[in-house]
C-alpha cells in the first residue's frame, strides 16, 4: 500500500511530513500474526503494534 494524502484537522498535508508505516504479516502455527510500526518524520516512531488472530471452528 501506498500514502496517497494525508490530513491533519482536515487540513490537507504535504505528502514528505505524512507517516511512514511499516508492516508485516506471516502465518504461525495456524494463527495469522502481525507487526505495524508508524513513524513520523522529526518526530520518530509514534504507534508499534503486535498481535495475533486465531480461526475458532
Amino acid at each position: 500500500m501506498g500514502l496517497r494524502g494525508w490530513t491533519a484537522f482536515s487540513i490537507p498535508m504535504p505528502r514528505v511530513l505524512g507517516p511512514r508505516i511499516e508492516a508485516r504479516e506471516w502465518d504461525e502455527a495456524g494463527r495469522f500474526h502481525f507487526e505495524v510500526q508508524v513513524a513520523l518524520p522529526l518526530i520518530g516512531p509514534v504507534i508499534n503494534y503486535t498481535g495475533w488472530l486465531e480461526h475458532l471452528a
